[in-house]
């Protein structure tokens, strides 16, 4: 599965979306935003709410190098409970990526087409993700994340076969609320979104470029 994500939102609209005082670190909009990077994640710590920056991809405690999380920039919710690593991290490292739009691409006769999907007046929403910390001895630690994805809505079904897990408000609070430990509590939480609550748009293939990090990769083509 291919997929990209976008922050442009204003830093003072996302304080007032997720009930923040602050961001605590340097915030700058981004438009593409690709697996190996850094993201902007919501974790409970202490009781709080708080945002922390995490790679995209997913690296095991016991991998053997940190080029593992190449491959695990997301993890299909129903495969959550197959590995006993998997369910651990839902029970216990839940957290959520904040974004206001993702890209995914169509596969057609003609490539790949991608197309730039969003909520409805553009709001920011957090997406269902799962934390890990790597720490080969004599390193730093490394804490990174992985995308929980479901079967698509009826918007994005014709793009694409998955979507990332968009979480409501009361359900974002239930995701990070650690005290909810049970993986049967907060695994319903992995649904589609309300298609009538989102648009979509084909865009260009500069979105292609992960180095292209400017506001013309989510703009519309015909």
């Amino acid at each position: 599965m291919s997929l990209r994500l976008s922050l442009s939102t204003p830093e003072e609209v996302l304080l007032r979306r997720f009930q923040l005082t602050e961001i605590g670190r340097p915030f700058r909009q981004r438009y593409n935003i690709a697996p190996g990077q850094k993201v902007l994640v919501l974790a409970e710590r202490e009781g709080i709410n708080r945002i922390t920056e995490l790679v995209w991809g997913l690296i095991p405690a016991d991998a053997h190098h940190q080029a593992v999380g190449a491959g695990l920039f997301q993890v299909r919710q129903e495969s959550l409970l197959e590995l006993e690593a998997m369910q651990e991290r839902l029970e216990k490292r839940r957290c959520a990526v904040l974004a206001d739009g993702f890209f995914l691409w169509q596969k057609s006769n003609e490539g790949m087409q991608p197309w730039y999907i969003y909520l409805r007046n553009s709001v920011p929403f957090a997406l269902a993700a799962l934390w890990e910390v790597w720490g080969p001895r004599g390193e730093d630690p490394i804490y990174s994340c992985a995308i929980v994805t479901v079967t698509p809505n009826e918007l994005v079904a014709p793009i694409h076969y998955r979507m990332p897990v968009i979480l409501s408000q009361a359900g974002l609070a239930k995701w990070l609320n650690r005290e909810i430990t049970a993986a049967e509590e907060v695994l319903p939480l992995c649904k589609p979104y309300p298609n009538d609550e989102m648009e979509a748009h084909k865009v260009s293939s500069l979105v292609d470029n992960e180095k292209l990090d400017s506001i013309e990769v989510t703009d519309p083509i015909l």
